[in-house]
């Protein structure tokens, strides 16, 4: 069981959003109270859209990346997961399927972004 408990620790850790946040301060050229402040108040032009296009689309990139990373990640503990369901731990497995399908679905949404922008690269 100790390493369903430290493949799933390291599931939390993969979902972590800092190093996204860390990504777009160095992108934006601003403080990390600044970025995160224009993405609770997206009229202030602080963030992704203070950018130039190309900017934010490597931003985007990233993200799209860092998506796929962590399902590759999460993919590789599947079977460990599968395993404990198949002793009686039906968390583990729900765990893992829920960290998967929000990186999918951030994947998903970067692609549908990606396909609508005027720039393409």
């Amino acid at each position: 069981m100790a390493e369903i408990t430290a493949a799933l620790a390291g599931l939390f850790l993969l979902a972590s959003p800092a190093p996204i946040s860390r990504i777009a301060t160095a992108a934006a050229g601003s403080g990390r109270k600044n970025a995160v402040t224009s993405w609770i108040f997206p009229s202030a032009r602080t963030s992704a859209d203070a950018l130039r296009q190309d900017q934010g689309l490597a931003l985007l990139h990233a993200v799209r990346r860092r998506s796929e990373d962590r399902i590759s990640a999460l993919r590789a503990i599947e079977p460990a997961a599968k395993a404990a369901e198949e002793r009686g731990y039906l968390h583990p497995l729900l765990t893992l399927e829920l960290g998967i399908a929000f990186h999918q679905a951030m994947i998903d949404v970067c692609a549908d972004f990606e396909r609508r922008s005027p720039t393409r690269s």
